[in-house]
């Protein structure tokens, strides 16, 4: 998959903010590097405007339609004009790239579908398969109980201690059988 296809976007969804930010900065100091002919991307000051780094109507054009192959996106002519520094186009291009920021539950669940990928790797006999299982469902009681305004570390129940017929009435409760 190469960075112009539909799953960098993905991949800067499932990172979180900050992450986001610095990844996308680092493309376009990167980019800007390449269309200066500067040696290195560490040439490029983050805050630097554009026309103080070299930049003229050409380079201009040159560093937009690189940005636009690179991030797969359709970006305006003005763009260096509109965002005058490394900072400022990185911000524009992130939140072009990852519009979804507003809601949360975007991240988190391009996090679960990366997970979800990663889980046929885990064998049947995986010395860490019941670790994990044990995780999963630990997260999912912990979410469940979120829910119901109840945290699982100041629940009052102790299945520990409990008796067998404790425990066929806390089940009988839970799924509204009693």
């Amino acid at each position: 998959e190469g960075p112009g296809e539909k799953g960098w976007a993905d991949r800067l969804i499932a990172m979180p903010a900050d992450k986001q930010r610095e990844t996308v900065l680092a493309l376009v100091r990167t980019q800007v590097a390449s269309v200066l002919a500067y040696e290195s991307a560490d040439q490029v000051e983050d805050h630097r405007p554009f026309k103080d780094l070299g930049f003229d109507s050409l380079t201009a054009v040159k560093l937009r339609n690189q940005l636009a192959a690179v991030g797969g996106l359709t970006l305006p002519a003005t763009l260096v004009f509109d965002h005058p520094t490394p900072v400022a186009l990185a911000e524009f291009l992130r939140a072009e790239l990852v519009p979804a920021e507003a809601d949360p539950s975007a991240r988190l669940l391009a996090e679960l579908d990366r997970i979800a990928a990663g889980l046929p790797e885990i064998g049947p006999d995986a010395a860490g398969r019941d670790k994990i299982t044990a995780r999963l469902r630990s997260i999912l009681w912990q979410w469940d109980e979120s829910r119901n305004g109840e945290s699982p570390e100041n629940s009052e129940e102790d299945f520990g201690s409990a008796t067998d017929d404790e425990l066929f009435d806390a089940l009988d409760n839970e799924l509204g059988m009693s």
